[in-house]
């Protein structure tokens, strides 16, 4: 594979998970850009039958943490990140995005990158552990406790309205 197919092939999927982790259009092409410009600069170092587009998820998630560390930004809230639906229930609906919003942007960013590649991109434990470059194991615990303390944060958000 060339590396023009890669990013032909790869952009649209890495574009996703930056907007969806960052919820900065702008930022986010930014970010998929840096993601593949240093993918072209080891892409020769690239071991054949490898992973590419868990490859390419680890040099984006490395390209969005280095530029947060660099202008000093604790995390981007989740603003625009959550489809809403249309219908009678647009204002309930907003309402709940919101809460899912503030809790998502709430969470530690490893709970939160876990959390948005099962439930979002819907991938199984394996592939998300592949595109974290951590265990499956990991991925378990950062899902099981990820989701514990989104319930308890959304639960108390519930009590409170």
């Amino acid at each position: 594979m060339t590396f023009e197919e890669m990013y032909i092939e790869y952009h649209p999927f890495i574009f996703r998970f930056t907007t969806r982790l960052l919820c900065d259009v702008e930022l986010a092409e930014d970010m998929t850009q840096e993601t593949f410009l240093r993918a072209w600069r080891g892409y020769d170092k690239l071991r054949p039958g490898s992973n590419i587009l868990a490859w390419l998820y680890r040099i984006a998630r490395n390209a969005i943490i280095d530029y947060l560390r660099r202008n000093r930004i604790a995390a981007y809230p989740l603003d625009e990140c959550l489809e809403v639906s249309t219908g009678e229930d647009m204002q309930e609906t907003l309402t709940q995005r919101e809460r899912v919003e503030s809790i998502l942007s709430r969470l530690p960013a490893h709970y939160r990158e876990a959390l948005l590649l099962s439930y979002v991109e819907d991938y199984p434990e394996r592939l998300i552990a592949e595109q974290l470059g951590v265990s499956r194991d990991v991925v378990h615990s950062r899902l099981m406790r990820g989701r514990e303390r989104f319930r308890s944060w959304y639960q108390a958000t519930e009590e409170a309205a």
